[in-house]
């Protein structure tokens, strides 16, 4: 059919309009301007539109918009099942999900932390056509989280790609998703779900006859059991872990696994034993020509040495740790060997040098957005000043890590805080009855036997609202208790 100038003007209007007009697609395929009528029509494809006017044959108006109502509603419906079945990320996605995969093949977790609004929303529209890549883009978010101390959502994200990879029924991704959420519960201080995940992972591993991963749920459950102070289970965990890598011929996981066994020992406080570990760890290291690793051995040596009372060789080991991860430009391995050499010169009683070493860590985990290691250097200062009898510094230290535990769900680490804030105020107060019994003030009367905790009267002091809950609990049990 020839064009017509009205044909013309209402099929731009139809081209242009955002919702449907039966009118405006009626003179489009009137005019054969089938362009414009399969995007009126939100078709696929202007070849089915082309055969479908073909079958018709119709002449009258009325039967042309019955069949052009007819077509718009099949279309509208292909169009729905056609973005069901997307097989193919949009340009955007696709620079989402190449950016992700970029960052954590670099190990940037603070780049794919940053990313995490855009990563969501790309993960959550590619699942249905994409599972890979959206159970991948999960992952990546959970450990970037986890890194920086976000464990809350890092468990968010785990649970998501784990539930991608029990849908698609692979159990080897099912089990490293275990693995991941083990982890983060673990860092949570919560060791009984920790547990349940690793062991889950461990089950799936053997079902597969995977002996790596067995090997890698056997060292994390070592390090629960380690944590909940079953040290003999540990041991027999990091024992089944050497065995393995020792069969796989794995010699970086060969070392690591010593590493891991000496840390357990020395807790037991098997001190040669610990020391054999950490020989073979660094001998192994130092074979494969592997600094980091090297460093890791040096920093348990050096904590081994701290726990013997020879802080003289713990300082050396940790200053040659320090030297490894500086020349590899490592940042959050130097704020944990400032972490540690502040530990050994505050066991010294050197306060000073302590605070200037946990101050030096502290920039670096704050540089990171790390705020689990943010409360951990805040945990050791507060129980320096409790040493050094500045109770008011300490319990504000104690308080700021309270809070940090607190927002991130670590509840053993809230309990510790709690406990930082209450030894400092029980001292404080301690001292303040002293000074006035000295004075010939006479103290402040203790609450009589048998008043239940919760009404114990606590003196009056300025600090005393800002307080936790638990620390005021912990401060009312030590009146109760006489202590103070």
């Amino acid at each position: 059919m020839p064009w017509k100038s009205g044909h013309r003007v209402k099929c731009a209007a139809a081209a242009s309009s955002d919702e449907f007009d039966v009118t405006y697609a009626e003179f489009a395929f009137e005019a054969e301007d089938f362009a414009t009528f399969t995007k009126r029509m939100k078709a696929c494809s202007v070849s089915e539109l082309r055969k479908a006017c073909r079958l018709f044959k119709l002449s009258d108006k009325g039967s042309k918009l019955e069949m052009i109502s007819r077509l718009h509603a099949h279309a509208c419906t292909e169009h729905a099942r056609g973005a069901a079945k997307r097989t193919v990320p949009t340009p955007d996605q696709e620079r989402v999900l190449r950016r992700v995969e970029q960052l954590t093949n670099e190990g940037d977790m603070q780049g794919v932390a940053a990313m995490e609004s855009a990563c969501k929303e790309v993960a959550d529209a590619v699942r249905p056509f994409m599972p890979f890549a959206a159970a991948a883009t999960y992952c990546a978010l959970g450990n970037a989280l986890h890194s920086l101390g976000d464990n809350a959502k890092a468990v968010e994200y785990h649970k998501l790609d784990l539930a991608i990879e029990k849908e698609k029924g692979d159990r080897n991704a099912e089990a490293a998703a275990c693995g991941n959420l083990g982890i983060v519960y673990e860092s949570m201080g919560e060791y009984e779900q920790a547990m349940d995940y690793h062991t889950l992972c461990l089950t799936i591993a053997k079902e597969k006859a995977d002996l790596e991963v067995q090997g890698k749920a056997y060292s994390n459950l070592g390090n629960v059991y380690r944590e909940l102070g079953e040290i003999s289970k540990a041991i027999e965990c990091h024992t089944h872990d050497l065995a393995i890598k020792k069969e796989l011929g794995n010699r970086a996981g060969e070392g690591s696994a010593y590493g891991n066994l000496g840390i357990a020992y020395d807790w037991q406080q098997d001190y040669t034993k610990a020391l054999e570990c950490h020989t073979q760890q660094l001998a192994i290291a130092k074979e494969r020509g592997d600094r980091a690793r090297e460093g890791r051995a040096y920093r348990n040596f050096g904590n081994v040495y701290n726990s013997l009372g020879d802080q003289s060789k713990a300082i050396e080991y940790h200053l040659q740790d320090l030297a490894i991860v500086t020349e590899l430009g490592d940042r959050k391995q130097q704020g944990k060997c400032y972490l540690n050499l502040g530990s050994v010169y505050d066991s010294l009683g050197e306060f000073d040098k302590a605070i200037e070493y946990y101050m030096q860590c502290l920039s670096i985990v704050k540089e990171a957005g790390d705020r689990k290691g943010i409360g951990s250097v805040y945990l050791n200062l507060g129980y320096l000043y409790t040493q050094k009898k500045e109770y008011l510094l300490a319990i504000a230290y104690s308080e700021a890590d309270y809070e940090i535990s607190k927002t991130l769900g670590i509840e053993h680490s809230q309990a510790r805080a709690a406990m930082g804030v209450g030894l400092a105020l029980v001292l404080l107060i301690k001292a303040d009855r002293q000074k006035a019994v000295a004075a010939g003030s006479p103290p402040s009367p203790r609450p009589p036997p048998g008043t239940p905790v919760l009404d114990v009267t606590l003196p009056t002091t300025d600090m005393l609202g800002s307080l936790s809950e638990d620390s005021v609990l912990i401060l009312k049990s030590s009146l109760y208790s006489g202590f103070i």
